[in-house]
This record gives structure tokens, C-alpha cells and sequence, in this order.
């Protein structure tokens, strides 16, 4: 077993916020109504601020904050069909009779960013991608709460940038001790970026061991109610982890999730327990909505079961993914891990010191012969 100090730390403060959604997103209170089943009371802190040196990070004032009849999480404007389960809008020109150089254009590796810390994260994982030679633009979601020195280390990695708006989690009280879920809920603009024909969504989190580009050849269904794939969870293994998410997009399909997260319970307070409370068919749905575990290994394995994560580590496991509290991230994790596991840290936060340049593939190799 081996210790890790702890690297890096950011400050968080908080105070009280009202719930939003993404006005882009938004529905009646008509049709909130239609499609609510539980009353929820949402609760919210103010946006995290973080200090790195002299950067300062607070929230922008381009919030959509929903207020109506004292009710803090309705929706304005009437997008939704009154029915709840609208099938997507169908491009009538198809990508099949276009060139491949097309068809690639329109296929997007996305990641998010919603704070500070999660910045070096996302610099290794371009370094990953880029190093294991993807064919696939690389695109980063960022919360409008960063600063310009932040976008500009982003960008600078790799990743074109798209802002988007704050979503807070509609289950604060539920989460209070379990802070770095508060931004998870950002994470469902993803399915709304119809203007890409096929979407991998990557954690920020993760350290890649070679390519993933055949994920976008994935086979998935034409059920428009479930446009995504996933790999299974650690427990229950029936439910999917939302780290690593194959993704046909479709703004009808974030506009319904959008609607149904201000009364959905989430098991775990989380995106990952709303959407696997919202695709609840998911573990039935067939084989090309499941992804194999190899592509999101999280470490947690490796904590608690050591049989397993040896296999997985001296096998071909794609993706380790460094899930959980802010504890377990590898740019600031502190605690005792079996030494198996602590090489994969002290690969990552090599790669992270190391230049934009840098080969990947060759530390990864050396990683998993051991040398």
C-alpha cells in the first residue's frame, strides 16, 4: 500500500440560491404540472468560489432564475409538447449519404468543466485523446462561472468551448454533505446537442489507456427514449454509471429531462440517480445500449476488490476513472490505496506535469508493463 499526499485544494463557500434551468429548455407551468408526481422543495447554496493564486471565480449574472407563484422551479416558456414523450426531430438529410470526413465532423468527444479544479482534469484528458490520435473534435461545456484564465488553459489543451448555464441540483437539501454533486445536474445539456450526429461524453476525471474512437460506431436502437449507452454501475450492476455515455442527441430529449428533474427523485442525489430513475428500462434495453465495464473502470475497484482491479489493470481496461469525492481525484487525493492503484495516480499526475506534447501512449505502456 502506498500513501498519496495531497496535492492541490480549493476553498468553497456557501450561502443560498434559487433552483434554475436553462431557459432554452423550458416549459409551462401547465405542462409541469401534467408531468409532475412528487412535489419537491428546492434548496440551493451559492455557486462555489474558488481562489488558485490570484483567480477568483464566482457566478455570472446570466442565470435563468425561475420564480412563479412562489413556486422557485417553474418553467417559462412553452416548448414542450403537452405529451411528455415527444419522439425527436428527424434530419431529413441523412449523414449515411454524406462523405466520412462529413460524418466525422459531426461526431464530438464533450466533457464539463463547472469549476476550477476540474480544469487540470480536463487538460489531461485532451493530452489522452490527442496522444491516442482520435479523429474527433474535442469539446468542453463550461459553466459561465469561470474565469477567462480558465477558458483560456481549456482551449489551450485542445478543447473548442461552449458555455453553458448553470443547472443547480434540484436536490440540495438531500446533498449537503456531499458538496461536488451540487454542478452534476449540468451535465444534462449534453443530450441537447442535436447539432452532432453522435456524442462520447468523458468525466473530467478519467485517465485514458488508448483510443476510443470505436465507441462512436456503438449500435445503438432507434428508440428515441433511449438515445444513449453506458457502462454498468459498481452497485447495483443493473444501473449504468454516467461517467462515460455514448449519445445520440436530441434537443426533445434534454427538454424532457430538463422538465422531469424538477420532480424526479434521484436515488442518489445526483444526475446519475435521476437518469437512471428516468431510463429505468436501460438494463433491458439490449446489448447496444451497454457499453463494456473496460471503458469506465472506476477505482474503487481497486479499493475493494482486489482480485477484480487486477484483472482489469493487467488486462484491457480503456478508462480508469477516478470517481467519487474530491478526496479521491487524482490532482488531490490523499489517503493509503495498494500500490496497483497508485501507480495509475502517479501515471496521471505525471501526465499532468508534462508537456501539451507529451506521449501518452508511451507512458501508458510503461505504466501497465510496470517498467
Amino acid at each position: 500500500y502506498t500513501t498519496c499526499a495531497n496535492a492541490q485544494y480549493v476553498r468553497q463557500r456557501s450561502g443560498s440560491r434559487k433552483a434554475i434551468l436553462p431557459p432554452q429548455f423550458a416549459a409551462s407551468k401547465d405542462q409541469a404540472d401534467n408531468t409532475a408526481k412528487h412535489s419537491v422543495d428546492v434548496q440551493s447554496r451559492n455557486p462555489s468560489v474558488s481562489e488558485t493564486g490570484n483567480e477568483r471565480e464566482t457566478s455570472a449574472s446570466t442565470e435563468a432564475i425561475l420564480d412563479a407563484g412562489g413556486d422557485s422551479y417553474i418553467l417559462r416558456d412553452n416548448v414542450l409538447s403537452s405529451h411528455p414523450n415527444v419522439a425527436p426531430n428527424v434530419n431529413p438529410e441523412s449523414d449515411l449519404n454524406k462523405p466520412k470526413s462529413h460524418q466525422l465532423s459531426k461526431q464530438v468527444y464533450v466533457t464539463l468543466v463547472t469549476t476550477s479544479k476540474y480544469v487540470i482534469g480536463a487538460e489531461v484528458l485532451a493530452k489522452c485523446l490527442r496522444s491516442f490520435n482520435t479523429t474527433r473534435q474535442l469539446l468542453a461545456l463550461i459553466d459561465s462561472s469561470l474565469s477567462q484564465h480558465a477558458r483560456r488553459r481549456i482551449e489551450a489543451a485542445g478543447w473548442r468551448t461552449q458555455e453553458i448555464e448553470h443547472v443547480t441540483n434540484p436536490n440540495m437539501a438531500r446533498i449537503r454533505d456531499r458538496p461536488w454533486f451540487n454542478t452534476t445536474f449540468s451535465k444534462l445539456h449534453v443530450f441537447g446537442l442535436e447539432e452532432y450526429s453522435r456524442i462520447v461524453y468523458l468525466d473530467s476525471d478519467m485517465l485514458l489507456m488508448g483510443n476510443l474512437d470505436e465507441l462512436f460506431d456503438q449500435e445503438l436502437s432507434d428508440d428515441p427514449l433511449l438515445p444513449f449507452a453506458a457502462a454498468s454501475e459498481m452497485f447495483p450492476p443493473d444501473t449504468f454509471n454516467t461517467g462515460v455515455l455514448v449519445i445520440q442527441p436530441s434537443r426533445d430529449t434534454a427538454r424532457r429531462l430538463f422538465a422531469a428533474a424538477r420532480t424526479l427523485p434521484s436515488y442518489d442525489g445526483s444526475d446519475q440517480g435521476f437518469l437512471n430513475r428516468y431510463f429505468e428500462g436501460w438494463w433491458n434495453a439490449g446489448a447496444g445500449h451497454r457499453l463494456a465495464f473496460k471503458y469506465n473502470v472506476q477505482q474503487t475497484v481497486a479499493l475493494y476488490y482486489q482480485p477484480g482491479w487486477e484483472a482489469l489493470s493487467g488486462g484491457d481496461m480503456r478508462v480508469l476513472h477516478f470517481s467519487g469525492d474530491d478526496s479521491m481525484k487524482p490532482w488531490s487525493f490523499s489517503g493509503v490505496v495498494p500500490a496497483s492503484l497508485a501507480r495509475f495516480l502517479h501515471l496521471w499526475q505525471d501526465i499532468a506535469r508534462a508537456p501539451r506534447d507529451v506521449d501518452v501512449a508511451a507512458m501508458v505502456s510503461r505504466a501497465l508493463s510496470g517498467s
